[in-house]
């Protein structure tokens, strides 16, 4: 008698996830809700005793990172984002042997090394390597030790990008107001990726935890924001930042406020206006937030969007405009903006997620490798998948860069 599926399999997500994922930040409940209702990719969780995942369908190019291929129908076991995590936790063993019971082929997503190894032994998985990720190791006392830790030729090309940003500013905006423009500038961004996944709503942005940065050029009139005076909340989540070229520090960040950060307050007050240039020539004397409207930034060239954990943060989406890019250097400085933060922050490391892996390598990220599997319960397929496995497997860039001095 053949053994059955032992995972009971919700379209809703369950009240006890965070329970069941011992509260891994990395899958948690409130994201997939937030994916569940602005993510273009439904997806399941399957809950078991000895492991518990996310589930989606997708067509899948067979050679997905070759020139050509075949797309086939896989069922995937991974987060329904573009993300770098794993989409189960528990006994791997487990999930494999459960699976084994279903028909269909098979994909899970972002194992890392350990885990691998564990597929491996058994001796009847296809596996390779999929999209690496790129972690920024945080050693660096400040932005301009960071700087001064490059060897030359890679300042060389920084200090180019900051020069070209040097006109650039960013705001910490409520996510509520997140709007069509800078959805666009992550649909721009989606809409060119060799790897696309799911498309994300306004409303993704709107409700994920995430703190979204936005670019803008402080030298286009209208890109003017309006400041309130708020004497409950620290500027923590609210902060001002400037780009800007410092002669005894090659190109550095300048800090428009002394303030400490602290995350996890997102609150306008509706108090006294006080203009971007006053507030500037008053840097640090004034505790106050952004009350930034809907269509206020009507230039906004860029954002980004990060999350903190503990001592880790992490970069999640980000938008451009790609007329503007070469103009302004966008992306070099949206790679050095969130090294910054991080570096001021605190932060042990930065995951800087995949794709672009030379770019990010090039600010000093090492690359992490990722892996991944693939089955059947067909004898057949599944040997198919085996020796084809060097094909279906992403070949990260083989390119070293000794970054630091």
């Amino acid at each position: 008698m053949k053994n059955k599926f032992k995972g009971i399999i919700h379209n809703e997500i369950p009240d006890n996830w965070d329970e069941l994922t011992k509260e891994d930040p990395r899958i948690r409940k409130s994201l997939l809700e937030t994916l569940k209702y602005s993510s273009n990719t439904p997806f399941v969780c399957i809950t078991h005793p000895e492991y518990v995942c996310c589930e989606y369908k997708m067509k899948l190019n067979l050679f997905a990172f070759r020139k050509h291929g075949i797309s086939i129908p896989f069922n995937v076991i991974g987060m329904p984002v573009s993300v770098s995590s794993c989409g189960f936790r528990g006994n791997i063993d487990a999930l494999l042997d459960d699976y084994k019971t279903r028909k269909g082929l098979f994909l899970i997503l972002n194992l890392n090394s350990e885990q691998i190894e564990i597929v491996r032994r058994r001796g009847d998985i296809a596996t390779g390597q999929t999209l690496a990720t790129c972690i920024f190791e945080n050693t660096f006392t400040d932005f301009p030790n960071y700087l001064s830790s490059l060897r030359s030729e890679y300042r060389r090309r920084l200090k180019i990008a900051l020069r070209k940003g040097e006109n650039l500013k960013t705001a910490i905006i409520d996510n509520k107001l997140f709007d069509a423009k800078l959805h666009n500038l992550y649909l721009q961004v989606q809409k060119r990726s060799k790897y696309p996944l799911e498309t994300l709503g306004i409303e993704f942005f709107r409700n994920f935890e995430g703190e979204i940065h936005v670019f803008y050029d402080n030298t286009i009139k209208n890109c003017e924001l309006e400041y309130t005076k708020n004497n409950n909340e620290n500027i923590s989540e609210n902060e001002i930042d400037k780009f800007s070229s410092d002669e005894n520090n090659d190109a550095m960040f300048s800090r428009y406020d002394s303030s400490e950060r602290n995350h996890g307050n997102n609150n306008n007050s509706n108090n006294s206006k006080v203009s971007s240039e006053n507030k500037f020539e008053s840097a640090g004397a004034t505790t106050s937030s952004i009350n930034y409207k809907e269509g206020a930034i009507k230039t906004s060239l860029a954002f980004v969007m990060i999350t903190y954990e503990e001592k880790q943060m992490d970069f999640i989406f980000g938008g451009m405009d790609y007329e503007k890019r070469d103009q302004y250097d966008l992306y070099y400085n949206m790679l050095l903006h969130i090294a910054r933060i991080g570096i001021e922050n605190g932060v042990s490391r930065i995951d800087f997620g995949q794709t672009a892996e030379q770019s990010k390598c090039k600010i000093g990220c090492k690359i992490s490798h990722k892996y991944m599997a693939s089955f059947s319960n067909n004898k057949l397929l599944n040997y198919i998948l085996q020796k084809s496995a060097s094909l279906l497997e992403y070949k990260n860039p083989i390119e070293t860069y000794k970054t630091f001095k």
